[in-house]
């Protein structure tokens, strides 16, 4: 005979019932899948455009937004791509430009806010890669 659950406690069962949950499973997936393959095709494209500006004749200018907010203003001037910028973190938040003045979450939390914050296609300024050795 089945034991009772304590009030308020979770039942040990993994999956719920089928017709408890208001949603499939499948369609659920389906949505991840989706969302994925969305933004694999926008990373794609990035990547494309990267490539391209580096196979045309001539240099191109690249700025260095330390945040979203710069992001967006020199996407608005109209540069192509942007970079990230160790130093201009490290010093607006007080900080010396040293590999250690950072951390890594930090670092990797800024670059995504600042590829989430415009269209371009962004290159990361990770130091020596926050590796001692290769």
């Amino acid at each position: 005979m089945p034991r009772a659950r304590a009030a308020g406690r979770a039942s040990s069962r993994r999956w719920p019932d089928a017709n408890a949950v208001p949603f499939s499973f499948r369609s659920a997936r389906l949505a991840t899948v989706s969302a994925r393959g969305r933004r694999w095709r926008i990373r794609t494209a990035k990547f494309q455009q990267f490539k391209a500006l580096h196979a045309q004749p001539g240099a191109f200018v690249i700025p260095n937004p330390w945040d979203a907010g710069s992001a967006r203003l020199l996407a608005s001037l109209g540069f192509p791509a942007l970079a990230t910028t160790s130093a201009g973190l490290a010093f607006s938040r007080g900080r010396p430009d040293d590999p250690g003045a950072l951390g890594l979450e930090a670092v990797l939390a800024n670059a995504a806010e600042i590829v989430a914050a415009t269209a371009l296609p962004v290159s990361a300024d990770l130091g020596n890669g926050f590796a001692a050795t290769p």
